[in-house]
């Protein structure tokens, strides 16, 4: 979609949508995911995520259902509809405001590697504007450009999850995640929430369904890919227990990272974390281009205009404004472990769409009366 005066013109299928999703969910959660949620877990993180995914999923139904209910809308116009046109409006700015938040913060986080992990010699805010002009160039594009990165990156990231699965096995010590059955479920339930909020991520197809050609497979390929990076999530964080144990995952925010630079793939590729280096470049940049997209057209909507590419250029320094403003890691995670997870989640990914979805149910029963 190169250009989109006509926004409603479908750019990609239901497995382009799928791809699309997976890599929006799983970007951060894979990397950044597995420590805290094993510092509330411990043992049990993995399954906590599985746990977590369940929650996605009822929230994906919820996402599903209600976008196709107005398919050819996004939440953006049709919350109008809804609850009428002021009350619309700010339901809008609400999700514009999450849109952009998440933004900020997967801006700044994608610099976290750089700075804690890989010695790189490019002062913060380069190394930001660097990535947002790639991030402007891909949104100016159009979505199915980002669409068909996201199919390439997908088939990168299969191998990447056969790599984290295969090469540790040599480290493997089983007793690190026993006992398998938990005594205390209260611990695993309470570890779930966080990758439930990072694969609940998928309301962004309250955005994403009017740009979908075959919607009739749609409500089967979002919860594919909840249960996908689910799935992979759980494994992931296992397999770095089993290697690791938990109190090492739990020392650090670079679990993943870890987990490879100690897998030694052969004598002549021992910073074997590049390959994580460069996965995690391409699975962030995808997010990226996606929020800011979905941003920047909401915004045309909510504003009634025509074109979402200027709002692109005014959008994108003020990311990467915002995104500087954060002074190390610990206020960075802040936004993540005090607000993304306890209050949006719950608020904003959970409660408004089913607040919206049985509104809407009950105006079209009372219509067909």
């Amino acid at each position: 979609m190169n250009n989109t005066n006509d926004t409603k013109r479908a750019c990609m299928d239901t497995r382009g949508y799928t791809f699309l999703m997976i890599n929006t969910l799983i970007s951060l959660p894979i990397f950044l995911s597995p420590s805290p949620t094993v510092a509330v877990s411990r043992q049990y993180a993995w399954l906590s995520v599985l746990v977590g995914t369940a929650q996605a999923l009822m929230v994906g139904y919820v996402v599903i259902k209600l976008g196709l209910t107005y398919p050819d809308k996004t939440i953006i116009e049709y919350s109008q509809d809804i609850v009428g046109k002021f009350a619309g409006k700010i339901v809008g700015l609400i999700f514009l405001a999450v849109f952009l938040s998440i933004s900020v913060m997967a801006l700044r986080e994608f610099t976290l590697p750089f700075q804690g992990f890989v010695s790189i010699n490019i002062p913060l805010p380069t190394l930001l504007i660097m990535t947002m002009l790639l991030v402007t160039y891909a949104v100016i594009r159009g979505l199915k450009t980002i669409s068909i990165c996201s199919d390439v990156i997908i088939q990168f990231f299969i191998g990447f999850i056969l790599i984290l699965l295969i090469l540790p096995t040599k480290n493997l010590n089983i007793l690190n995640i026993k006992p398998i059955i938990p005594h205390d479920w209260g611990r695993v339930v309470r570890g779930s929430f966080d990758s439930a909020a990072f694969l609940a991520e998928d309301v962004i197809g309250l955005m994403l369904i009017p740009y979908v050609s075959n919607k009739d497979k749609l409500m089967k390929g979002n919860q594919l890919a909840v249960l996908l990076s689910g799935i992979a999530l759980s494994a992931v964080t296992a397999m770095e227990i089993v290697t690791m144990s938990y109190e090492r995952v739990d020392s650090t925010i670079f679990s993943t990272f870890m987990l490879l630079r100690e897998a030694q793939f052969s004598s002549s590729l021992e910073r074997i974390e590049s390959i994580a280096i460069a996965m995690w470049g391409g699975l962030v940049f995808v997010k990226l281009s996606v929020y800011l997209y979905i941003l920047a057209d909401g915004l045309r909507q909510l504003l009634g205009l025509k074109d979402y590419k200027p709002i692109v250029y005014i959008l994108a320094p003020i990311i990467t404004y915002l995104a500087v403003l954060p002074r190390d890691i610990s206020e960075i995670l802040v936004f993540p472990n005090k607000v993304w997870v306890p209050i949006i989640y719950l608020a904003v990914l959970i409660i408004l769409p089913v607040i919206l979805l049985l509104i809407s149910t009950i105006r079209k029963q009372g219509e067909k009366k």
